[in-house]
């Protein structure tokens, strides 16, 4: 139903905390939900080599 979101903006929806949720959020979100164990293992170790190297390249800004 196109009630959630006035006619040309970008397509969201409303949360049950009546915040908007992105397209994109809800296409990540739902791929998590529907992730095997070792899709997950693979995500969360890709994550943790991201955000340390973010935190290395903060540190070193310093």
């Amino acid at each position: 139903s196109s009630g959630n979101f006035a006619k040309g903006s970008p397509r969201r929806i409303m949360n049950i905390q009546n915040q908007d949720i992105s397209h994109d959020m809800q296409r990540k979100r739902k791929a998590r939900n529907n992730e095997t164990a070792e899709q997950r293992e693979t995500r969360l170790a890709h994550n943790h080599k991201r955000k340390r190297k973010k935190r290395v390249a903060e540190t070193t800004e310093e």
